[in-house]
């Protein structure tokens, strides 16, 4: 992901100001399951009308923006399972489009340009996204699941 400094977000900045300036907002709205995005939308609207914490949504959009933020922000374990919800999106997203597309362009380039380099590019890319699915497996099949169960847990002894 290639990071570029834009605008430092706040509640109060237009959702389609945000998207004009950097597309790859669209990606964290559809990773955070929203796609219904109003046109004269501020942030503060958006969070609001998807029940999604405000703090969170713009402290990954300011990440997207290129703003990293140097100090901890302490988070209620109820945004636990936004967090989850995010990143499994961000998985299946990298899973079933974002690699087939790397690769099919690699593969495309390989069909176009006899060169070893490329096949040494792809057997490369390959390599390196098994390892990516064993990360993402991990997260999917372990991490996950055991957030979820301590969720759960504390929301039975509420």
């Amino acid at each position: 992901m290639f990071i570029q400094s834009k605008t430092f977000i706040t509640p109060q900045i237009s959702i389609t100001r945000l998207i004009k300036e950097n597309p790859l907002i669209l990606l964290v709205l559809e990773n955070f399951g929203i796609f219904h995005i109003p046109k004269s939308s501020t942030v503060h609207q958006i969070c609001k009308n998807n029940h999604l914490n405000e703090s969170l949504f713009i402290q990954i959009c300011n990440l997207h923006n290129g703003y990293y933020i140097d100090h901890t922000i302490e988070y209620d374990a109820s945004i636990l399972s936004e967090i989850i919800h995010y990143l499994h999106n961000s998985h299946l997203y990298y899973r079933l489009e974002k690699y087939p597309e790397i690769l099919n362009d690699i593969q495309n380039l390989s069909q176009k340009h006899n060169l070893d380099i490329l096949l040494i590019i792809e057997k490369y890319f390959k390599e390196y996204f098994h390892e990516v699915n064993e990360h993402i497996g991990y997260e999917e099949e372990t991490a996950f699941p055991y957030f979820r169960s301590l969720i759960e847990k504390k929301t039975e002894q509420k």
